[in-house]
């Protein structure tokens, strides 16, 4: 494994260069608020959320950081209190994703993941649509029992180790089943955030989510499958093509 380029240290140059960036954009939209007549705390508000989401996308080893910085500045300008911190901040959705997490490394650490990916690889008298049906519909159910970060990490990793095996291009699969990922994350609560926000503070339950948004989704992921299918077909086509000379080899 190598490490992506967002963990690659910077240079002193490359440092000051983006703080002098974030800092003059957020200045900008500082300043932007005064001309259009917005108070102090809501020019403070505008600039710290921008200037959180540059920071994030201009130093992502410190975005952990730089939120909390962000929120310390909304606190001590009076931007925001404490009370309406702690309202706002959705607890019950924080520690319903700790538990999920929770769950989710238990079953790792169990195999069953590992388990799952063993039984897709294994299947017999497989093809590329079998392939993609498969791993797609596994990346949507196991979005919708776990998380969709969960599923996409390792649904990919059985994706690069049939590409690899097969000497494949992954990235129209890797596509597919983020496509698949991101519909099954909508058939419960628990596949994003979003859903657990959503069920939370509606007032929805489990139960809900599978009567009302569990059919529309098994709807997109069928139309995503098929239209995917269609449209990746030259890739499926030298995947048969490569599947049936391993084959042969006895490889």
């Amino acid at each position: 494994m190598h490490e992506d380029s967002g963990s690659a240290p910077l240079s002193s140059g490359q440092f000051f260069s983006r703080l002098g960036v974030l800092l003059g954009v957020s200045s900008l939209v500082g300043v932007a608020g005064v001309i259009f007549g917005l108070n102090p705390q809501q020019t403070i508000s505008c600039s710290v959320f921008i200037g959180i989401i540059m920071g994030t996308l201009l130093f992502w080893n410190l975005r952990l950081a730089i939120a909390f910085i962000g929120l310390s500045l909304l606190i001590f300008s009076n931007s925001i209190n404490i009370p309406t911190f702690i309202q706002s901040a959705s607890l019950e959705v924080i520690l319903f994703l700790v538990g999920m997490m929770v769950v989710v490394g238990a079953l790792r650490d169990l195999g069953f993941f590992t388990w799952i990916v063993q039984l897709i690889v294994s299947m017999p008298n497989l093809n590329g649509k079998k392939f993609i049906a498969v791993t797609a519909v596994s990346s949507a159910l196991m979005a919708c029992a776990v998380d969709e970060v969960t599923s996409i990490i390792f649904i990919s990793s059985l994706i690069f180790q049939v590409c690899d095996r097969l000497k494949l291009n992954p990235t129209p699969y890797i596509i597919i089943c983020v496509f698949a990922t991101n519909v099954g994350s909508a058939g419960t609560m628990m596949g994003n955030p979003v859903g657990i926000y959503i069920g939370t503070k509606a007032g929805l339950t489990f139960t809900d989510f599978i009567v009302w948004a569990f059919p529309i989704m098994l709807v997109a992921l069928a139309l995503v499958v098929i239209l995917t299918m269609w449209f990746f077909r030259k890739d499926l086509a030298i995947f048969d093509r490569n599947l049936k000379e391993r084959i042969a080899r006895n490889l």
